[in-house]
């Protein structure tokens, strides 16, 4: 998506689409987010992991007809081995 290349170049990360990600529809698309910077993209390194996002882009029935955002799952990560919910 060129929207997200533009977002990947002034945020320094990097956008992958997680295919067989858990969603609500099968129009709806899950994205991990990650670091771009050199040193995380060398050969592997997948760059550290800042969360995910969900696009659910398109209208149908039982939808919202306007553009809205919802946090699904807000947390935090206090280290590497505990993720708190907010």
């Amino acid at each position: 998506s060129t929207i997200l290349s533009i977002y990947e170049k002034l945020l320094g990360l990097r956008f992958e689409r997680v295919t067989g990600a858990e969603v609500w529809h099968e129009d709806v698309e899950c994205y991990a987010v990650r670091s771009a910077t050199c040193s995380s993209n060398q050969a592997g390194n997948d760059g550290e992991m800042f969360g995910h996002f969900y696009f659910d882009l398109y209208p149908r029935k039982g939808k919202y007809s306007r553009q809205c955002v919802y946090p699904l799952r807000p947390s935090y990560i206090f280290d590497t081995t505990t993720t708190t919910d907010v």
